[in-house]
């Protein structure tokens, strides 16, 4: 039976899921080596323990991975919150991730789209209802590595990429992922479904294109300086204007990136490449309120301006480069070498850090006190 047909209702997921966190405390009440825990022929995460888990999830197995998933997540709140336990509750949360991408290794093939695709709600800790998520939303907000590097999550990940999984509104006011044979119109406007043109590839293409004209109006909005600061530059070129308006976008955009990251999700989730989105688009703003500076001035300081903002925008030019590799992070290799970069730079800058208050350490004044 399918669970789109039992739907669970949350208090009953939140049920379940405290039966499960009751189980892995049972099978783990002391620390053990995650490894061990993950490994193929593991001594702790056997057949036995997994038909044990399917058979506590009852008529809901379906939801087994979801709820194992979100006992993974509460197991992990728990680690962080009592360094103490921290080891023992890291364990249980990996015991876990693996028994959940166990359990989506057994399911018949047929039913693993809707295994990974379905939402499904839990009553919070405040008595709300939960947003909908399915598994796999779930698994990749927590970055469940093991669950994602499963050959089943993957599948679905491709689906979902290439459009053969598209959202669909429901009568709920949300979302389902059904198979787009499912709802393709034979007609020629069917091609313009929005379902279908929000398919993430063609997102991902829509994305470079534009952020490859950005780079360009961004080259030649800068050029010259010296041309710029000559009398018939005054006001703002066309390309500028271009520039500004699509700087202000993306600004607003990763403003309100990091503002749900910081209100959503905590600090953790703020990543070196949200630091550099951060410092791009201030120093385009930066450079933007100078320029309008120097155009709502006159004489020698309007000049100062205009060549403040020229200088503040070209001193711009290595991160709008290094953004790249972001844009372009859909393609494997290109992705392997963003992980690489942010971590190095990362490092460098910690480096380059020390080495600061080190010199000025070293520099300081020693006085001595008598007495």
């Amino acid at each position: 039976m399918s669970v789109r047909s039992v739907q669970p209702s949350p208090d009953t997921l939140t049920k379940l899921v405290a039966r499960l966190r009751l189980l892995t405390l049972t099978l783990l009440p002391l620390e053990a080596d995650p490894e061990i825990i993950n490994d193929p022929t593991s001594r702790i995460i056997t057949p036995s323990v997994i038909s044990a888990f399917v058979a506590a999830s009852g008529d809901f197995v379906e939801a087994l991975p979801y709820c194992l998933l979100r006992a993974r997540r509460d197991f992990m709140i728990e680690a962080n919150r009592n360094p103490a336990d921290y080891g023992e509750n890291y364990g249980r949360a990996i015991a876990c991730e693996v028994l959940a991408r166990r359990v989506v290794h057994q399911a018949p093939p047929d039913r693993l789209t809707s295994i990974m695709s379905t939402r499904f709600r839990h009553r919070e800790w405040d008595g709300d209802d939960s947003d909908l998520s399915t598994a796999l939303e779930l698994a990749i907000d927590s970055q469940c590595t093991i669950f994602l590097s499963s050959s089943e999550a993957q599948d679905v990940i491709n689906d979902i990429w290439a459009g053969v999984l598209v959202q669909k509104n429901n009568a709920n006011n949300d979302i389902d992922y059904v198979p787009y044979d499912d709802t393709r119109s034979p007609s020629f406007w069917g091609h313009f479904d929005p379902s279908r043109l929000s398919v993430p590839r063609y997102q991902n293409f829509f994305r470079i294109i534009v952020w490859l004209f950005f780079l360009i109006t961004y080259s030649l909005a800068v050029r010259e300086p010296l041309e710029k600061l000559s009398p018939s530059h005054q006001a703002l070129d066309e390309w500028e204007v271009v520039l500004y308006v699509m700087t202000l976008a993306f600004s607003f955009e990763d403003f309100h990136k990091i503002y749900k990251l910081l209100h959503f999700a905590t600090w953790r989730s703020f990543t070196f490449w949200n630091l550099v989105s951060f410092t791009t688009d201030s120093l385009l703003i930066t450079a933007f309120i100078l320029r309008l500076v120097g155009l709502t001035t006159t004489g020698p300081y309007s000049d100062s301006m205009r060549l403040k903002s020229f200088q503040v925008l070209s001193f711009v030019s290595p991160l709008i480069w290094m953004k790249l590799i972001t844009i372009f992070d859909g393609y494997k290799y290109v992705g392997t070498m963003q992980i690489c970069i942010a971590r190095m730079l990362r490092e460098s800058g910690i480096f380059f850090v020390i080495i600061i208050v080190g010199n000025w350490l070293c520099t300081r004044p020693v006085r001595f006190r008598c007495g």
